[in-house]
């Protein structure tokens, strides 16, 4: 998985930052939570009520999404490093 291109223009960035993600992976897994406690890990006190779950039309696939308020790059790098370590997360943006 890599990271979108407009994170390697990261230094045009202010900080805070308010990181739009949305992360796909299967319906059956509990998307919603593994996203949240990723990135609670990175951003301590982030709520995870925030994220919204959007259905494929199938109901196979479902994405997570929200905006992650972020203060340094590191805290985006060390998300998405964990979303891609993470075989649940199909795909990251």
């Amino acid at each position: 998985m890599s990271h979108p291109s407009h994170i390697s223009n990261e230094e045009l960035w202010e900080f805070p930052h308010d990181f739009p993600l949305s992360v796909m992976g299967r319906a059956s897994d509990p998307m919603r939570d593994i996203v949240a406690d990723i990135v609670q890990r990175h951003v301590p006190g982030f709520d995870a009520g925030s994220l919204t779950l959007h259905a494929s039309s199938k109901g196979t696939w479902v994405s997570v999404r929200g905006l992650v308020r972020i203060d340094t790059k590191d805290q985006i790098n060390g998300i998405y490093a964990e979303l891609a370590a993470d075989r649940r997360i199909r795909m990251a943006l």
